[in-house]
């Protein structure tokens, strides 16, 4: 199991370790995440997940509300664009059990789909969004044409938690390596 940030380099993704190791120039709008589990790539350019700050912030909430028990969420970055991805992160039904991951698409309510899982950001407070989402989990992951179009499928693809954790952690510490290069001064960045 494998959690991968991506920066966009050229209009080509490049791991952003990798990235920042030759110092590539790149846009702090714009990321994009690789999740491999035994051997299936499930993400890795299929949506720019935009901005990384907002990406990092939603990778390091995720990996806290699953240590607590607790579902956690992404959302892409992309702001002020409809048809986004959320990416749900369940932890185990029961002591020992496999986590989780899904992601799904909220098209039926524009102001809905503009929520954010981070506190400061979208319209309503995240544990609206969280609710919500729990209350509709069975319609958000049927099988409709969206989630068919998806090769491979992502609807409760499993992967043992203590893997996730340390890999949803994993990336947001890249991320804010990312951040950091992208600061103003720093030497590393560019549009």
């Amino acid at each position: 199991m494998r959690i991968t940030l991506y920066l966009y380099v050229d209009d080509a993704l490049v791991e952003a370790r990798k990235a920042l190791a030759i110092g590539a120039r790149f846009s702090p709008e714009s990321c994009a995440l690789g999740l491999e589990i035994d051997g299936v790539e499930y993400l890795k350019g299929h949506w720019n997940m935009g901005r990384i700050d907002l990406v990092t912030r939603q990778l390091e909430d995720c990996a806290r509300r699953l240590a607590a028990g607790a579902p956690g969420l992404i959302r892409s970055g992309v702001l002020g664009w409809t048809g986004v991805p959320f990416h749900l992160f369940e932890p185990p039904e029961a002591p020992g059990g496999m986590a989780h991951i899904s992601r799904f698409f909220i098209t039926d309510d524009a102001d809905r789909e503009s929520w954010f899982p981070l506190a400061g950001w979208g319209h309503r407070d995240p544990a609206e969004l969280f609710a919500w989402v729990e209350a509709h989990k069975a319609e958000l992951l049927q099988p409709d044409d969206a989630l068919r179009r998806q090769k491979p499928p992502m609807v409760r693809v499993p992967t043992p938690l203590p893997e996730l954790i340390d890999q949803l952690a994993a990336a947001a510490a890249v991320g804010r390596d990312v951040l950091a290069a992208a600061a103003p001064g720093a030497d590393r960045h560019g549009a």
